[in-house]
Formats: C-alpha cells, sequence, structure tokens
C-alpha cells in the first residue's frame, strides 16, 4: 500500500511539472488571428447595439463558430478587450482539457504521459490552443465527450448526454460532427428504439435552435464564409488535390501531428477495444472531409480535432499494454516532436521573425508565425497594445471614420479597429452576402480559403448610395431579393417567403445567366 501511494505522489508530481511546463508554453506561444477579429467585430458591433453584424447595414454570419461566438461576447463585455481575454481564456480552456484528459479520460499514468508529450509537442495543437478561433473550445467539448463515451456504461441517460455535447460541438463548429456521428451511432445502436432517438433529438436542440435562429435573423442555415468558400467554380478533383497537399503540409512542418493520427487509427485494430473503432472511423470521415474540400490555408489547424481523438485512443490501448511498449511509444513520440522542423516547445519570441518561408508555394501558411511578431502574446510592450499590425493601424486611421465604402480583402484587424460605419466589401466574400454567392474571378490562379471575386459594376455605388445600382439585369433582380433577407426587419410581409425561395435555389438561375454573360 505505501509503494502504491509513493507511486502514486510521483504520478501526481509529474503531472504538475507537465502542467506547469503546458502553461508556460501556452503563454509563450499564445497569439491571436486575423480571422478571430472577425467575430471580434461581430461581438462589438452588438455590444454598441447594431445586432450580431459584420456591416451593421446588413445581417450577415461572417464567424463559422456561433458557440464560441456567443461564449466569448459576455467575456468582451466585461473586459472591453478583446485580444488579451480571448488569449488567457483560451489558455485556461487548454489547460483545463490536458487536466481531464490526464484525470478523467487517458486510463493510466503510461497513457497521459504518451498523450501529453504528444499534445505538447505537435505544432498544430499548441497552435490553435490560442489563436482567438474556436479550437479549444472544441476540444474541451471532445474531451467531455470522450470522458463520457470511454469511460461510463451506455445506457439512455448517458446516450443523451453524449448527444448534448456533439450538439455543442455542432453548433461551436458544424463539421465536426462528422468526428461525432459514428461513435453516437454505436452507442444508439443497443438501445435503438423511441427512446434513444429521443435522447439524441433532445441532445442535438443547441444545434437546431441555433440553425433555426440563424434562417430567421440572416435568412440561411450555413454561414456566409461557407458560401464563399464552396461557391466557387473550381472542379472538384482540384479540391482534393489541394486537401492533399494540405496533409503533405502538414506531414513536413508537423510530423508528429499525422504520425500520432495515423497511430490512433491503427491502434484500434492491434487491441480488444471495440468502443474506440468507431472513434477512429470518426476520425477518418472527417480528414476524407477535410480534403475534400481542399484543406485550409491554415497549417494544421482542421487536423486538432482528429489529433485529440487519436492521443485518446492510443492512451487507452497502452492502458493494458507491456510497459516496455509506452516507454517505447513515448520515447518515439518526444524524439519525433523534437527534431521536427518547428517544434512549439523550443520556440522563442523571434519566432516568425526568422522563418524564410512563412506560406508555402501551394498557399497554406503557418499562421502563428505570420502573425506572431505583431499578434503574439508576448511581444506586449507598454507603450503599443496587440495587435500591432499594420492591418490593424490602417483600421485605427479610420476609427473615427463617417459612413464610408472600402473595397479590400478580408481583414479581420482592420474591420475591428475601423468605425462600425466603415463598410467593407470584402473581395474574399467572407462579409458580403451578394459577392459570397459569385463565383471566384480567376479559378486558374486561386489560394484555398481566399477566392477573389471582383465586385459586379454598379454594386459598390449601389451600397453608397443606397438605391440599386447594379448594371447587369438579372444580378440587379437577384440582389433586390437578397436585400429583403439582409437588410429588411425581420418580421416584414414576405421575407419568410423570400428565405424559402433563396434557400431552395428559385433565384440562382439570375446568377447563371450573369455568370453566362461574363464569360
Amino acid at each position: 500500500m505505501k509503494t502504491e501511494s509513493r507511486e502514486g505522489q510521483g504520478e501526481r508530481l509529474i503531472l504538475a511539472i507537465f502542467l506547469i511546463v503546458c502553461a508556460v508554453e501556452l503563454l509563450r506561444t499564445a497569439w491571436i488571428s486575423d480571422d478571430a477579429y472577425m467575430t471580434f467585430r461581430t461581438i462589438r458591433n452588438f455590444t454598441q447595439g447594431f445586432g450580431l453584424t459584420w456591416n451593421i447595414a446588413e445581417r450577415v454570419q461572417v464567424y463559422t463558430h456561433p458557440l464560441w461566438m456567443l461564449v466569448l461576447l459576455p467575456l468582451h463585455a466585461a473586459t472591453h478587450d478583446a485580444f488579451y481575454s480571448t488569449a488567457v481564456f483560451s489558455i485556461l480552456i487548454s489547460l483545463l482539457v490536458i487536466v481531464l484528459f490526464s484525470t478523467r479520460v487517458a486510463g493510466g499514468f503510461r497513457g497521459w504521459l504518451l498523450g501529453v508529450v504528444i499534445l505538447i509537442l505537435s505544432k498544430a495543437y499548441v497552435d490553435y490552443s490560442t489563436s482567438g478561433l474556436e479550437n479549444p473550445l472544441t476540444h474541451l467539448l471532445l474531451i467531455l465527450y470522450l470522458w463520457q463515451y470511454t469511460r461510463h456504461d451506455l445506457t439512455h441517460r448517458r446516450l443523451g448526454w453524449l448527444a448534448l455535447i456533439a450538439g455543442l460541438a455542432a453548433t461551436n463548429r458544424i463539421d465536426t460532427l462528422l468526428i461525432f456521428i459514428p461513435s453516437l451511432a454505436a452507442a444508439a445502436y443497443p438501445l435503438r428504439g423511441r427512446k434513444a432517438l429521443g435522447r439524441i433529438a433532445l441532445g442535438m436542440l443547441p444545434l437546431l435552435v441555433w440553425e433555426a435562429f440563424s434562417l430567421l435573423y440572416y435568412g440561411f442555415p450555413a454561414p456566409n464564409p461557407a458560401y464563399a468558400k464552396l461557391n466557387t467554380g473550381i472542379f472538384y478533383p482540384e479540391l482534393i488535390e489541394q486537401g492533399l497537399l494540405y496533409m503533405a503540409n502538414s506531414a513536413n512542418w508537423d510530423p508528429l501531428t499525422l504520425t500520432a493520427i495515423a497511430a490512433g487509427l491503427l491502434a484500434p485494430f492491434l487491441t480488444s477495444d471495440r468502443r474506440s473503432w468507431p472513434l477512429a472511423a470518426g476520425v477518418m470521415l472527417y480528414l476524407l472531409y477535410v480534403i475534400g474540400i481542399g484543406g485550409d490555408f491554415m497549417s494544421g489547424r482542421f487536423l486538432t480535432a482528429p489529433l485529440l481523438v487519436s492521443v485518446v485512443i492510443l492512451a487507452q490501448a497502452l492502458a493494458g499494454a507491456p510497459p516496455r511498449v509506452a516507454v517505447v511509444a513515448t520515447v518515439v513520440a518526444a524524439v519525433v516532436g523534437l527534431a521536427s522542423p518547428l517544434p512549439p516547445l523550443l520556440a522563442t519570441s523571434s519566432f516568425g521573425a526568422d522563418r524564410p518561408l512563412v506560406i508555402d508555394r501551394n498557399g497554406i501558411a503557418d499562421e502563428r508565425a505570420y502573425y506572431f511578431q505583431t499578434a503574439g502574446l508576448i511581444q506586449h510592450v507598454r507603450n503599443h497594445r496587440l495587435p500591432y499590425h499594420r492591418w490593424y493601424l490602417d483600421g485605427m486611421a479610420m476609427s473615427d471614420a463617417g459612413p464610408v465604402i472600402v473595397v479590400r480583402p478580408s481583414s479581420g484587424f482592420f474591420g475591428y479597429a475601423a468605425s462600425a460605419q466603415v463598410h467593407i466589401v470584402d473581395e474574399h466574400g467572407l462579409g458580403d452576402p451578394l459577392l459570397a454567392r459569385l463565383p471566384a474571378d480567376d479559378n486558374a490562379d486561386w489560394r484555398i480559403g481566399h477566392f477573389v471575386r471582383r465586385p459586379p459594376e454598379g454594386y459598390v455605388a449601389t451600397l453608397r448610395m443606397g438605391v440599386n445600382q447594379i448594371e447587369d439585369p438579372d444580378l440587379a433582380r437577384y440582389y433586390d431579393h437578397l436585400t429583403v433577407l439582409t437588410q429588411a426587419d425581420l418580421f416584414e410581409p414576405g421575407r419568410l417567403v423570400e428565405i424559402l425561395f433563396f434557400n431552395t435555389g428559385a433565384y440562382d438561375y439570375l446568377v447563371d445567366r450573369y455568370i453566362a454573360r461574363q464569360r
């Protein structure tokens, strides 16, 4: 008994040491991305009485993480700060994930030691444990789900909790639902019947409520960037090729992440734990989706959730493995992580400034390196607050501007720093409801996540004058219908009918005619 007590004390001491290492690492690597400030501008507009808008003249959902936005809203309102409050909040959530993994999910000392080593050495996981994006909340919901799924008997009550967590995660980021579907189905199958279906439906209520709100408020069920990034006119095989290049980029810049994911997919076939098979299936389903949409321009961003699931699979697989297997696995993870080109544990305050290549030739960026010198937490000095990026400074120059139209690429920094009266015509379409529904200008020369659209003739004049000046007659008619959704009163007569028409493609032919005339 004495020996076990000493072992327990030793394990707790090691856990405490690792938590300190994690905290220091997160403080040293914390940063906030430009994309996060698109959400922050929406929050600022709301707190100033302009609703959940990007440009105050129209209701457009620029954020892709509703739950994360709703969580940050009271935090920003209370602190009157976006950068520091979000960075600290993200760090605290990320540390809680490590604690829950180590004490509730890992299944023993060997498992959590391997898992924590992987997580603190994974560039993708560390980079997006802050950044201002939704990843930390996704990680927290995932670890809560995995705790319920792997450590408890699957009853109707437990199924309800699983469905609720999955529903919240999908409200946070809809595409992560793919990770949950196989394990949720596996949990429901032995309990099949009306009661099980009822528990799942009840658990999905947060997602259903948000979708109903989005449809009523914005006029569409999906966020505007989804339409901008999926409605590009690019051939599907090209997107798959780009998705595979996204994986290749991760293998090059962050080999530990893909190695751990691959090991997590393989582990269920080497153990007798059938409960891990649906988890691996969810990871595979999500990875296929990421490849299918062309990946992302942010290196590693879409790999952190599958990595966390894979780490849990590996940790629990080690519970019944010989000690030497755990030692070898942990040493291999440490070697691969530390030998990678950019280990986050060894990053310094000069990170990003000393990198010759921040964006690879396929348009995939090391986002933390790109912004760290101007938006990294440890770059704070007394004479200026962060971020200190040139786009933010450009926006500050327009912080007192009256109503004005600005045409520029999507820029969260600029938009947040500028006055709410500055209307930004986003050339990437992320914040513009009309451009998001037009194909990209030049499909031969595109960058993933950055599909440029040229504003149609008369569109900027329309926004400036408040009267439709769009020269193409079909596009002008389309815009008239669109403004009913984005600018009219929520319960204006006929608006609900227009929402139905738009979401069933009734006006698509108008855009098709416009596109045909442009060729």
